[in-house]
């Protein structure tokens, strides 16, 4: 399998930067840790997802667009948080398992309350108003060409290929990196009652050591780049990866806790120094 940990941070295409605050921050409640031109990061306890508006990265990526993201949510904080986000104006409905809600890109997010992510560390009220959301749980992707991305995954990267799932029998192939964050593989334009599967997705995954990487992706004729420290490749539908090295994993939260301030007067503009 390929030598990363799993899953760092996703990236999403917003329209409006301030309304993607405004949800992320004020209705999801994940901390928002900076705010770098037309990009804004959050912290889901170490991960970290980056909403930006269109733009087109050095290592020539686009973020995720329509994209089904699923975060894992532990049973015990699951009445708490969704009290919480109701409060807050969210539009979350029960799917048996977890949560579903809308973003106000047409991304459907997910909370899953049975994920397979084994390091939960936050409290569910963590600061009184912190989503208690401990992980990536799961990404969807769309497959252009399945039956490619099967070997792509499976037999050259790798990662696991999962059947005893709720969905099997569905036209999607899910994928499972070490420490449980799984990818959901989609064909086109099948997809099960409101799942999306996002085009152009853009993930960063984390490892103990970028040349490990190298070295795995040369061996099997991976093409990939490097740019500033990290490493890059796509897959044969064109999603973009980014390897970055880390010293700990799980990753320690991102920004500081005591800077972290809830819940904000929903907004749709937002002003920033």
């Amino acid at each position: 399998m390929i030598p990363v940990y799993g899953i760092s941070k996703l990236w999403l295409e917003v329209r409006q930067l301030g309304k993607a605050i405004h949800f992320y921050r004020d209705i999801v409640r994940l901390p928002l840790v900076a705010v770098k031109g037309d990009m804004a990061y959050f912290d889901i306890d170490g991960q970290q997802l980056i909403v930006t508006e269109p733009t087109i990265f050095p290592d020539g990526s686009v973020a995720g667009v329509l994209c089904h993201w699923a975060l894992a949510l532990p049973k015990d904080a699951e009445e708490w948080y969704r009290r919480k986000v109701k409060e807050s104006g969210g539009d979350i409905y029960d799917i048996g398992f977890g949560y579903y809600i809308d973003d106000a890109d047409g991304n459907l997010g997910e909370f899953h309350t049975d994920p397979a992510w084994k390091y939960s560390r936050r409290g569910p009220q963590f600061g009184g108003e912190i989503a208690p959301l401990t992980s990536i749980d799961e990404i969807s992707m769309l497959g252009i060409y399945p039956q490619v991305g099967l070997t792509f995954y499976r037999d050259i990267l790798g990662l696991e290929l999962l059947h005893n799932v709720p969905e099997e029998g569905a036209a999607f192939m899910r994928f499972r990196f070490p420490d449980g964050q799984d990818l959901l593989v989609w064909q086109p334009g099948i997809f099960l009652g409101v799942s999306r599967a996002g085009r152009n997705i853009r993930l960063t995954l984390a490892c103990a050591s970028v040349e490990a990487v190298v070295e795995f992706l040369s061996e099997r004729d991976v093409t990939y780049k490097r740019l500033n420290g990290n490493l890059y490749f796509n897959d044969p539908n064109g999603h973009t990866f980014e390897v970055e090295e880390v010293d700990e994993w799980p990753l320690p939260p991102s920004g500081n806790p005591e800077e972290w301030s809830f819940p904000k007067r929903p907004t749709e503009r937002l002003h920033y120094p």
